[in-house]
């Protein structure tokens, strides 16, 4: 589910912001963040990083799911980019 959810914020900073010139770093990055390495995500990823977290809630009828709560981070420096990798893919 973590995954599911950092692939689909990490598209939505791409599509904001690129930083991967070809499908295949974009490719890389997916299998790193499935190996849990943190030091190659953060030399695949260009300064400032996005994160974009959408989080959903139920409809006011009951049924079905609206756009909730908006959440925006941006990392300018590796360091706190680290940290946030750690605690994702740890």
């Amino acid at each position: 589910m973590a995954i599911c959810l950092f692939l689909t914020v990490f598209l939505n900073a791409c599509a904001i912001t690129p930083e991967f010139k070809t499908n295949e770093v974009a490719n890389q990055f997916a299998k790193t963040i499935n190996k849990n390495d943190v030091q190659v995500l953060i030399t695949l990823s260009g300064f400032p990083f996005y994160v974009h977290n959408q989080k959903w809630k139920t409809a006011n009828g009951g049924y079905g799911f609206v756009l909730g709560k908006q959440d925006r981070r941006v990392f300018e420096k590796n360091e706190k980019l680290s940290v946030y990798l750690r605690e994702l893919v740890g």
